[in-house]
């Protein structure tokens, strides 16, 4: 029993290793980081609670350590080396935000921080082993988790979530006054969607997935838009009635991607500059905005690859065909006033192509 449980531990440390990195990325975005001389002198604050806004924050410290404390727990089968391990690395983040501008060193987040992974250790220790899920429909095959994972850093990156009553405002805002909602955006969701419903099989996770669209006003960098969810929901329930193999989905999906890098079809005779760098435009824009790109753009065509791949195409065919929309389109860029053409659209589908063989290499 004893070696039984041992073997268990590789894959927790796994998740271990990458829940302790969510953390470090939600406690140090945006990753900025000066001489403690240069922004005023180093200390921690105390533990004391003055405001409400201190109050959620702690609690959300101790709900965050939570999983970390069970997990760690699985992983050590040791309360003490569990608490140890996660309050080590809480100081290790707390020391590393007082090099952090935007930062604040808390005693109180350490404690918080700490108490959290007790009480999840504890639960992992004295509650009984949760029964796997007999239901096959809550089973993530490889292929949906990396839809999944892909969609959620779409819709939610950084994940940084704002727990305070102006986010509520916010949010009654935008459903009272609406914002348009261009061409673009609207097919962008309908297309991912529509996919998202093929992969997922109309399952319990496209409800999960589907849920992240009205709770956007409650992360960094996201708003609410009534029209998203719309041609999110009408995406997901056109799902239903396509039948596999999905050609007609491909076929959709890869059509929609030669249109939305051409749009609004306005060609001028001389051609603009061509950059051989991709992601150049990292650094000319606003990297909040830039990501949310990135990870749309990424979705599409992890999209089109898996279409394309489910209508009884070869991989080489699943890869070359949105490959070669992409060059063509950066390509036809050139000749469309304000756009960038560079080699980052043909490196994403790159990048989505190996995402995908992966994926697919490990199971269905």
């Amino acid at each position: 029993m004893v070696e039984h449980q041992a073997g268990l531990r590789g894959p927790f440390f796994i998740w271990l290793l990458l829940y302790a990195g969510l953390i470090a990325h939600l406690s140090l975005f945006p990753w900025h980081f000066e001489m403690a001389a240069s922004f005023g002198p180093v200390h921690w604050t105390g533990i004391s609670i003055h405001t409400r806004g201190e109050l959620m924050d702690s609690l959300a410290n101790v709900v965050l350590y939570m999983p970390l404390g069970f997990i760690a727990y699985r992983c050590f089968g040791s309360l003490g080396a569990a608490i140890i391990a996660c309050a080590a690395l809480s100081g290790g983040i707390e020391w590393a935000q007082v090099y952090a501008p935007t930062r604040n060193s808390s005693l109180r987040d350490l404690l918080c921080n700490t108490a959290g992974t007790w009480a999840g250790a504890s639960a992992c220790r004295y509650l009984p082993t949760l029964p796997k899920p007999k239901n096959a429909r809550w089973m993530l095959t490889p292929v949906s988790s990396l839809f999944l994972a892909c969609w959620m850093l779409w819709m939610a990156f950084p994940f940084i979530p704002l727990l305070r009553t102006g986010a509520v405002s916010r949010i009654w805002q935008h459903i009272v006054h609406p914002d348009s909602t261009s061409l673009i955006e609207a097919g962008d969701m309908l297309f991912a969607t529509l996919t998202l419903g093929c992969v997922m099989a109309r399952g319990p996770w496209l409800l999960v997935s589907l849920a992240v669209l009205p709770l956007q006003g409650f992360f960094l960098n996201h708003t609410v838009s009534l029209a998203r969810v719309l041609w999110g929901f009408l995406g997901s329930c056109a799902a239903r009635f396509v039948p596999p193999p999905q050609y007609w989905l491909a076929g959709s999906v890869c059509l929609w991607l030669l249109v939305r890098e051409l749009y609004p079809f306005h060609f001028q005779t001389t051609p603009g500059s061509f950059s051989w760098v991709p992601f150049e435009s990292l650094f000319n824009n606003p990297r909040e905005s830039y990501y949310q790109t990135i990870f749309g753009k990424l979705f599409l065509y992890l999209a089109a690859i898996w279409s394309v791949r489910t209508s009884g195409f070869s991989w080489l065919r699943a890869g070359l065909i949105p490959f070669a929309i992409a060059a063509a389109g950066e390509f036809l860029q050139q000749y469309l006033p304000g756009r960038t053409p560079e080699m980052t659209e043909p490196v994403l589908v790159a990048i989505a192509f190996i995402l995908m063989r992966a994926a697919a290499s490990v199971g269905p």
